[in-house]
């Protein structure tokens, strides 16, 4: 009975160690990066929420914008600053229209 007993827990060690060794999951690997605390902002000019961390920022009149690309940045600095963007009057001529 004590041999039986053993045998049962030498193999359940050794099934635990090969699982450990080869069996390695996604999960647990992803638990030693790191969490990104960072916030989303909303590019003004497509609509996009990136990272702010990541974003492309801008300060005019006191206040922080935040852009997805250098492209949308720059589209926004040719705005005047007195008007507001309306990102939907402004992409509706780059939309393509439908060919029947």
């Amino acid at each position: 009975m004590i041999k039986l007993i053993l045998l049962v827990l030498i193999g359940y060690l050794v099934v635990r160690v090969a699982s450990r060794l080869f069996l390695t999951s996604t999960p647990r690997q992803n638990r030693d990066r790191p969490l990104i605390d960072d916030e989303m902002v909303k590019d003004p000019v497509c609509g996009m929420y990136v990272p702010q961390q990541e974003s492309f920022s801008l300060q005019q009149h006191g206040q922080v914008h935040y852009f997805c690309s250098d492209t949308c940045r720059n589209e926004f600095k040719m705005r005047p600053s007195d008007t507001p963007f309306d990102r939907d009057s402004d992409y509706k001529s780059q939309e393509p229209e439908d060919k029947l």
